[in-house]
């Protein structure tokens, strides 16, 4: 029969044995997920749910943020990202604890040198021998993130550029139109002054087009209901007999690619001009109403006046006037058609899908 002394003795070393054991086993799990840790090229941050201080770094993270795994294992979540930063990064940390997942996209992280890196975190629980652990785990966008930002800043020069080739064709057509107003006023011959003035109101609409170009976004949409109430208005103002017609329009609120608009601006300049001029010759008054309308993908142009219409036999396929000619080419130009109603008055119509 063994002593006191001897049992205790025994029961010490059994229980040594046990801890050594379990310290064994702890040591070959660590093993085990370090071994598999730090083969993943992305980085992998342990830490403690509760004091947020890390427990294990993996190399990829170490070369990320400039550290060894022994400084980083004496910071925490706080101490790896900037300040602006830290209630978006306490949050998502705190995900996982609530059963939520978390993924933080492009979020600013602290090298050790004090410059930044971007990475997506995505952050969940992971329980290794018994032990609960909030993971992050980091894939490095930062030479995305400097692409993307050089992308930008070389957007940000050519829209700068492109906006400064707009300003200077606006002013040399401002100067196309003053040369021809001031020839205008010198000529004697009424129908060398009519040809200018026709001149000088299409070279005004190529004007407010690349004005409205200057104002928009992105230099290919153009608000057409805006630009073509002020086309007409400029355009009735070329005329001092203007004030009697009643323009009545009727634009559809829509947007317009600069392709189309461009010839769309001119059809409107050259029916309207022509109307204006010829429609109510020895009137008092006069009605025009005009329509531009965008359904189903279809975009429809109608400028109609009450005036005195067109001469008996009038064809337009036979019209040698280069108002008209200039027209049907752009309505062929905008893949669309051309008709031209002469009842009571005269009533044009251009169609054409978008």
């Amino acid at each position: 029969m063994r002593s006191w002394p001897e049992k205790y003795s025994l029961k010490t070393k059994e229980r040594e044995a046990k801890k050594e054991a379990t310290l064994k086993a702890l040591r070959e799990s660590e093993a085990r997920y370090r071994v598999l840790f730090s083969g993943v090229p992305d980085g992998i941050l342990l830490a403690d749910p509760q004091s947020r201080q890390f427990r294990f770094a993996n190399p990829a993270i170490c070369r990320m943020l400039g550290y060894t795994e022994e400084e980083l294992l004496r910071l925490g979540v706080t101490d790896i990202h900037p300040k602006e930063s830290l209630e978006r990064v306490l949050c998502e940390f705190a995900a996982p604890s609530r059963g939520e997942a978390a993924l933080s996209p492009d979020l600013p992280c602290l090298r050790k040198d004090g410059t930044l890196i971007y990475a997506d975190i995505s952050h969940s629980t992971m329980i290794i021998d018994g032990q609960v652990h909030q993971a992050a785990f980091f894939h490095d966008i930062t030479g995305r993130k400097r692409a993307e930002e050089e992308i930008k800043r070389q957007l940000l020069e050519k829209e700068i550029l492109l906006k400064e080739v707009h300003h200077r064709i606006k002013n040399n057509i401002a100067a196309i139109e003053g040369l021809l107003s001031l020839h205008a006023q010198s000529v004697s011959n009424p129908e060398a002054g009519a040809a200018l003035q026709e001149a000088i109101s299409r070279v005004h609409s190529m004007r407010l087009l690349y004005d409205k170009l200057l104002f928009s976004e992105g230099y290919t949409d153009i608000p057409v209901k805006n630009y073509t109430e002020a086309l007409i208005a400029s355009i009735v103002a070329l005329f001092p007999g203007g004030a009697r017609i009643v323009i009545d329009q009727r634009i559809a609120d829509f947007n317009l690619d600069a392709k189309r608009m461009f010839p769309l601006a001119i059809i409107i300049n050259e029916l309207l001009t022509n109307t204006m001029k010829y429609a109510f010759i020895n009137r008092d008054s006069g009605v025009i109403n005009i329509s531009l309308t965008n359904a189903e993908k279809k975009v429809t142009l109608t400028v109609e006046d009450d005036g005195n219409g067109f001469f008996h036999g009038f064809e337009i396929s036979e019209s040698k006037g280069f108002g008209l000619m200039l027209v049907k080419l752009l309505s062929q130009q905008l893949g669309g058609s051309f008709s031209l109603g002469k009842e009571a008055g005269a009533r044009y119509k251009i169609e054409f899908a978008i």
